[in-house]
């Protein structure tokens, strides 16, 4: 299956948040919880990785390669799980280069889309919208008059390394870190 969507940065969050509850429906404002098992380092431009992610409501396995920046060079496999400890644990068995991760997203439905702005520890927030095709994607960013930097569909890691960051040196990256 192809995951299609676009991260925003450096865009105006209260402006964008105000559109978004004049335009669209909120739908979650939840914690995420996830561990990142790295299958590739990402280096040669792709990026292959298992996440297993709950925001205390649903939970899900996901095995995800990205193979560039483009909106839909993404494949994504995805199934909801029932226990997502009894899931890290078995991972951290058999993949060793793992990372838990927090971050809060506040989701909403838009038309065909899910737009989410996410906080993340040490970086500004980051929009996510995903859609079922780019031209959806193209269109609600300009019917929504977003004004930001379209960075593709590209991770995290990425976003934190143009802020000097390495996310992997982070373990444990969660909401309250202080760094």
């Amino acid at each position: 299956m192809k995951e299609i969507e676009t991260k925003l940065i450096d865009f105006d969050e209260k402006e964008v948040l105000k559109v978004l509850g004049e335009k669209a429906t909120k739908v979650s404002d939840n914690l995420q919880r996830r561990w990142v098992f790295n299958i590739s380092d990402g280096k040669d431009g792709a990026d292959e990785f298992v996440r297993i992610r709950t925001d205390g409501i649903r939970t899900t396995l996901a095995y995800k390669y990205r193979k560039g920046s483009g909106l839909s060079n993404t494949d994504e496999l995805e199934t909801e799980i029932a226990d997502f400890d009894t899931a890290a644990a078995i991972f951290k068995k058999i993949m060793p280069n793992h990372y838990y991760q927090e971050n809060r997203r506040i989701a909403y439905d838009y038309k065909d889309a899910e737009i989410s702005i996410d906080y993340w520890p040490m970086v500004a927030p980051v929009m996510e919208i995903e859609a079922l095709d780019e031209e959806i994607i193209t269109q609600i960013i300009k019917e929504l008059g977003i004004v930001g930097k379209n960075k593709g569909n590209i991770s995290m890691a990425k976003i934190y390394a143009e802020k000097g960051i390495d996310i992997h040196a982070y373990k444990e990256l969660k909401l309250n870190n202080k760094s």
